[in-house]
């Protein structure tokens, strides 16, 4: 039975190759010219100048191109392999051969398996011969090449019989290639699409999915550039190939000859694919108009239109006809069902938005504006992102974050309005609890951070608080070898070299001053900073680089460097700055740059503005101007021979002060 089942039919492969051998051929020319030749390209035109320096893997070269063939022709191999089902005429002379199906599944997925593995191997062949010739150990060894070969080979298998699988359940080829690529993204994409529209209406749901990257097989190649795949991922694709060939295998059994030009080749898939076409273009809808910043009429108003659209587009493809709008009564099943899942979260029947655990029950919380962290362990976050600085187990701080809770939840109807806020008084902060039993409860709210100051006041002025997002305080200054103090404006507007302290006595001081002035840190001092855009980096004995930015508030910090005359080399100041205008307009008009080279070039302005020129003030204004800050009242800055080509700006209160 075996035997027959994987015996070759000359005929069949004959008519393969006369018919698609080209499209392997072409495929080896592409990764021909893309790997080994583009290769030898860049080591032969070296040159002392610009000597040839080889990739740090294989992935990285020619990426793009090769990745897009990798999501391209396994496809049109999949569409013209089994072509012959999608034509009414072929798919009759095909079955009346005296061939049994399951053997012409298996030549036929044989075949294109061939067809795919052969080009990569022989590449594969011609990378370890080049290496040879071509220094370049590490890239060319046998490790590499097979790695290389083996994750290829994977991936465009995968796509193939994902391919094969899906042309199964319909007859038609070009609807066979948009369902294969709507597939490799249908799993994030829905999942994003619900969580996103259900946010509308459940308060408090997370948004924080950040490994649903990994479920799109179009990140899979891309990513290895930067990061290794994990066994499990690799393990899963292979799998889903391997469970997409084998069911493809069955359904080809019991697939129909007349299924050929029919959009759905099972009956019964076909209601789930039309209502699946219309719940997509629903969410869809609602997505729009809910991001745009709609209210509930508008967002409603798109779930109908794009549900409309959705339902009559799927109805079209199935009777490949636009003459479907006499069948609206499925539409109305639709909407009954929908109406009833709508209201079921609307009235939070299941109580997950009033859900807030006791205090006792809590080991421990994670609570940040960096909700994504959540998700990260400590080998996954980027450089400088510690997830774990972004938990808390003090009881008096867990009690806090609690009543912050239990007061957002109050304020419900009010907060609603900012979930898809993003300006920089709404603040996004993720609720993370552990609790004792195992369970985690997870709650993402917005909310007007100035306006909760009372609820946030105990969680950020805490000494757990401080200690988790300033790394220097938990630092002996026995392990400090140097401190760099980084102006920006000094280096890039003054050219002058930033201050470097390696004296003990000075660094013991510098650790002092700046402990004592981040534990008197206030909450307005977190929520509204206002930075003097100088970087304060501790190079520790270990190797590590601990960094803060100088926010204003750090006057004991300041003190030290004005008590040591280093104040200059840290900031701008008077001695820097000899003059200064303020302007007030609704926008700031940046041609003046063209005029303004230096102070007596002010006479040229055509606006009003209004001149700061002694030391005490300009003081004052450096220490009240912000870098960013959208106002009407702007700053420009002018050293002894130049202008600073920068703007800055100054609140409204802060504003009137200068301009009377």
């Amino acid at each position: 039975m075996l035997s027959k089942m994987f015996s070759f039919n000359r005929g069949i492969l004959n008519y393969n190759i006369r018919h698609i051998g080209w499209l392997p051929l072409a495929y080896f020319i592409c990764l021909l010219f893309t790997m080994p030749i583009h290769l030898l390209f860049e080591y032969s035109n070296a040159t002392p100048q610009r000597p040839f320096v080889p990739p740090e893997s294989l992935f990285d070269m020619s990426y793009g191109f090769l990745y897009f063939l990798t999501f391209v022709l396994p496809v049109l191999l999949g569409i013209f392999l089994f072509r012959y089902m999608q034509v009414k005429l072929s798919s009759d002379f095909i079955h009346s051969l005296p061939i049994r199906r399951e053997q012409l599944y298996i030549q036929k997925i044989i075949t294109g398996t061939v067809f795919l593995v052969v080009p990569y191997v022989l590449i594969a062949l011609i990378l370890l011969m080049i290496g040879w010739y071509i220094p370049a150990p590490n890239l060319l060894s046998i490790s590499s090449v097979s790695e290389w070969l083996a994750m290829m080979i994977l991936m465009n298998l995968f796509v193939f019989y994902i391919t094969v699988f899906v042309g199964m359940f319909t007859g038609i080829s070009v609807l066979q290639g948009a369902l294969t690529y709507i597939l490799f993204i249908f799993p994030a994409g829905i999942i994003v699409l619900f969580l996103y529209n259900i946010s509308f209406a459940m308060y408090g749901l997370s948004l924080t999915y950040h490994h649903y990257e990994s479920w799109v097989p179009f990140t899979v190649l891309p990513r290895l550039t930067y990061e290794d795949v994990s066994t499990t991922e690799i393990t899963v694709y292979a799998l889903i190939g391997l469970a997409a060939v084998i069911s493809s295998y069955f359904l080809y059994q019991k697939r129909h000859a007349e299924a050929a030009t029919s959009a759905i080749s099972f009956s019964p898939l076909k209601p789930l694919f039309k209502y699946g076409v219309t719940l997509c273009f629903m969410l869809l809808g609602g997505l729009y108009y809910g991001y745009v910043g709609s209210d509930w009429n508008w967002i409603l108003f798109g779930y109908f239109i794009a549900s409309v659209i959705g339902y009559f587009i799927a109805e079209m493809i199935i009777q490949k006809s636009w003459r479907v709008f006499h069948k609206w009564k499925g539409y109305i099943g639709y909407i009954a069902v929908v109406l009833v899942i709508g209201i079921a979260i609307h009235f939070d029947i299941t109580g997950y938005e009033k859900r807030i655990p006791v205090a006792e029950s809590v080991n421990q919380v994670f609570f940040s504006e960096q909700g994504y962290l959540y998700h990260y362990s400590a080998t996954e976050a980027s450089y400088g992102e510690e997830p774990s600085s972004h938990y808390y187990e003090e009881p008096e701080v867990i009690q806090a974050i609690i009543g912050l809770h239990e007061q957002l939840v109050r304020d419900k109807n009010h907060l609603m309005n900012f979930t898809h806020t993003y300006d920089d008084q709404t603040k996004r902060f993720t609720f993370g609890y552990h609790l004792e039993n195992g369970r985690t409860i997870l709650r993402e709210y917005s909310f007007p951070a100035y306006a909760y100051e009372k609820w946030l006041e105990p969680i950020i002025e805490s000494n757990e608080y401080k200690r988790n997002h300033n790394p220097i305080l938990n630092v002996d200054t026995n392990h400090i070898q140097s401190i760099s103090v980084n102006n920006r404006h000094i280096r890039n507007h003054l050219q002058l070299p930033y201050l470097y302290i390696n004296e003990a006595d000075h660094i013991q001081r510098i650790h002092d001053a700046l402990i004592q002035d981040i534990r008197e840190e206030t909450i307005h001092d977190t929520l509204n900073p206002n930075y003097w855009e100088t970087d304060i980096t501790f190079n520790l004995n270990n190797g590590r680089v601990l960094s803060l930015t100088w926010n204003k508030s750090y006057t004991q910090f300041d003190q030290w460097l004005e008590e040591n005359e280093l104040q200059s080399q840290s900031r701008l100041t008077s001695e820097h700055i000899h003059h200064a205008i303020v302007i007030k307009s609704d926008y700031f008009p940046y041609e003046i740059f063209d005029t303004l080279h230096s102070k007596s070039d002010l006479s040229l302005l055509s606006i009003d503005y209004f001149e700061i020129d002694s030391s005490d003030e300009i003081d004052e204004l450096l220490h009240d101007i912000h870098p960013y800050e959208h106002s009407s009242y702007y700053v420009v800055l002018f050293s002894e021979n130049k202008v600073l080509e920068e703007v800055f700006f100054l609140n409204e209160q802060e504003g009137q002060k200068y301009i009377n």
